[in-house]
């Protein structure tokens, strides 16, 4: 039978690989929904086509033993704690999100550490040092010609591009002090001014940890000539950034632009944002842990659990901004142990090949670069940014291989026996009996992990792509009004995603609008209850079904919802004004002013942490209502010089408001005001 791959030996997972390092740093790593699907179906073919069409062409997806692949097995463990998470988890659609994430992590590391060539790995260090020198460019062009501020790039922060740019400038590092290159340095360079730009301390105090790891795996051999050529390739990015922040206020028009030093250490924030914020992230996530310190909330679930456990103050951060600290929260102290075991696994190697010698350039900046990322996460949250992990694991697997442990050319590979079954090498017979089988066996039974990663992903990734199209067809339905075809939609998201929290919040919340009493009605007060149930700390699921149970007439369980969801929702200020308006029905006036006065609290925390105008204009409106419902308040009392305080603070706001106007002015011609 003719061998019909024989003339090409491409890896068939190249090209995959490749588009996935090189495109996830250029899609804006705030990643909506939809590009997170494509990434899982991708890393979920590119992992099938590893296993079956690799064998075929000569390599072998079985070549990830516990030796070789260093961190792969550790991270299967931290999977299945992961996945097992979400019978006790508070956010399941989360869980399942984090769990697929972490799975797609390891089926990439395990496509490069396993399966790929030497030449297959410098191509993709190749596409990722490019890459990364584009991203770079894009920053420095935002900086000259748009705002001379921190620069983000292609990112959606600038702390997660500099961890970034900090690996991508540590790998092109290790291979121009290998093979040297103008073109080389010049990408380095642009790479490294980019890096200064985003003024993210973090990632340079990341980048020094990752040179200092470097320096030592590599030894002393040629250490001055390392050194030089890094020092000239600060200088020439130190110049560079000189001539930019020169030419920045130029070319935008401005009086000057702020120092560099000053800009990256910005002593008027530093304790007040940096520190504070971190500590107040940090206190809530041992907060979790001590609640729930076996198993945690459930992977991802911070963001929601925050509030209940934050001593109050204006932060709020979707991350703990400690990756450590994180999977301690979310994954009790089991996860942590499992989730530093991978990373251990994933350093030892590194330290045992130190021992034996001094590691080449390469492979020593390969591991500073892993280094530099293990340290960042203690600090920020790059771990969260699919982007920037993507790019850990690729330094991680490039680096892993190049130390060559374990590892089998495809020279060797050909020596193996050829004929052997689909399972990686399960023997039978009489031959069972000899080790040589019996290895063969565990390899082929440690081949199957592989196998069972990659239909993980690819069927999740097709679930969730389903679900998500089925939403998108419903929301387009709804906003054309057609109201059957939008519940058809959102159904099938439901029946494809039926952990999907937000989906059954839809589906309820248009079928609720049903007229009392109707089964359509009723099922909506289910699909609600079942979102609350998925993801019992989200304040806008405890709202909604509150506004339903007080519209079916029950109105203690509206009360204790809409308590729920001041308790859960932080300073979310719309919530308190449900309250209030809640106990003003039920004829409790004076615990409505009480609830008011707390939510206008809240509002300015609120107002401060807008993270866009329309945001922010949405949060005033909230102002606006809570000032005048507590006019209206104190109004009743007879109190009129408290309400005319509030009537005019809403002026304040909104000069020429009619509605405060003209109840102000009521209340001069009433002669309440006593002139005023």
């Amino acid at each position: 039978m003719p061998v019909i791959f024989e003339a090409q030996k491409q890896h068939p997972v190249l090209p995959l690989v490749m588009v996935l390092a090189g495109a996830a740093p250029l899609l804006n790593n705030g990643y909506p929904e939809s590009v997170q699907v494509a990434g899982f179906i991708l890393a979920g073919t590119g992992g099938l086509l590893a296993w079956f069409c690799g064998r075929r062409q000569g390599f072998n997806p079985g070549n990830c033993n516990p030796g070789s692949c260093g961190p792969f097995w550790p991270g299967l463990l931290f999977l299945t704690w992961l996945a097992l998470g979400l019978a006790w988890s508070v956010e399941v659609n989360a869980t399942v999100n984090e769990t697929l994430r972490t799975a797609l992590y390891l089926a990439f590391f395990w496509q490069v550490r396993a399966t790929f060539s030497r030449e297959e790995v410098d191509k993709l260090l190749t596409v990722v040092i490019l890459v990364g020198t584009l991203v770079a460019m894009v920053g420095l062009l935002q900086y000259l010609f748009i705002k001379a501020d921190r620069i983000q790039a292609t990112f959606i922060n600038p702390n997660p591009l500099g961890i970034y740019l900090a690996m991508v400038v540590l790998l092109g590092l290790g291979r121009y002090w290998q093979q040297g290159g103008r073109l080389l340095a010049v990408g380095l360079v642009i790479s490294g001014t980019a890096l200064v730009f985003s003024y993210s301390r973090g990632s340079l105090l990341a980048l020094g940890g990752g040179l200092l790891a470097s320096f030592w795996l590599s030894g002393r051999e040629g250490r001055i000539e390392r050194l030089r050529a890094l020092a000239g390739l600060c200088l020439m990015t130190l110049l560079l950034v000189r001539v930019i922040a020169l030419l920045a206020p130029w070319t935008q028009g401005l009086a000057g632009a702020e120092s560099i030093l000053r800009a990256l250490i910005r002593p008027d924030t530093f304790m007040e944002s940096s520190v504070e914020g971190r500590l107040a992230f940090w206190r809530a996530a041992v907060g979790m842990f001590l609640a729930r310190p076996w198993t945690g909330f459930g992977g991802g679930s911070f963001h929601d659990v925050y509030f209940s456990f934050y001593d109050g103050g204006r932060w709020y951060s979707r991350y703990v901004h400690n990756h450590y600290l994180q999977v301690l929260a979310e994954t009790g102290w089991p996860g942590l142990l499992i989730f530093l075991g991978m990373v251990a696994a994933l350093l030892l190697p590194f330290w045992r090949q130190r021992q034996r010698g001094p590691l080449a350039p390469l492979q020593a900046a390969s591991g500073g670069a892993v280094m530099a990322f293990l340290l960042h996460i203690g600090l920020d949250f790059s771990w969260d940014m699919p982007a920037v992990t993507l790019t850990f694991w690729t330094a991680a697997a490039c680096g892993l291989f190049l130390l060559g442990e374990g590892a089998l050319n495809k020279e060797q590979q050909a020596a193996l026996p050829q004929n052997l079954p689909a399972g990686g090498g399960l023997a039978s017979g009489m031959g069972s009996r000899n080790t040589f089988t019996y290895r063969l066996n565990l390899q082929g039974l440690m081949t199957f992990f592989p196998l069972v990663l990659s239909l993980l992903i690819l069927t999740g990734g097709l679930l969730l792509g389903g679900g998500y199209l089925y939403a998108c067809q419903g929301d387009r339905a709804a906003a054309a009004n057609r109201r059957e075809a939008a519940l058809a939609g959102w159904r099938r998201a439901v029946m494809l995603n039926p952990w999907n929290d937000t989906y059954h919040a839809r589906l309820g919340a248009a079928l609720a609008t049903a007229p009392k009493g109707t089964p359509a009605f009723r099922e909506g007060g289910r699909e609600l209850q079942r979102a609350l149930e998925l993801s019992p700390y989200d304040y806008n699921h405890a709202s909604q079904l509150a506004f339903y149970e007080q519209r079916a007439g029950n109105q203690a369980e509206a009360g204790r919802l809409f308590q729920q969801a001041v308790a859960v929702g932080g300073y979310v200020p719309s919530l308190y004004f449900d309250l209030g308006n809640f106990y003003v029905v039920a004829g409790q006036k004076d615990l409505a002013g009480e609830i008011w006065n707390k939510g206008l609290i809240q509002a300015g925390y609120a107002l401060e942490m807008a993270p866009a105008p329309f945001y922010r204009e949405q949060v005033l409106q909230v102002i606006r209502a809570l000032r005048i419902n507590l006019a209206r308040y104190y109004e009743e009392k007879g109190w009129y010089g408290f309400a005319a305080d509030q009537l005019r603070q809403v002026l304040a706001l909104f000069p020429g408001d009619p509605l405060a106007g003209g109840i102000l002015a009521g209340y001069r011609a009433a002669g309440h005001l006593d002139g005023s």
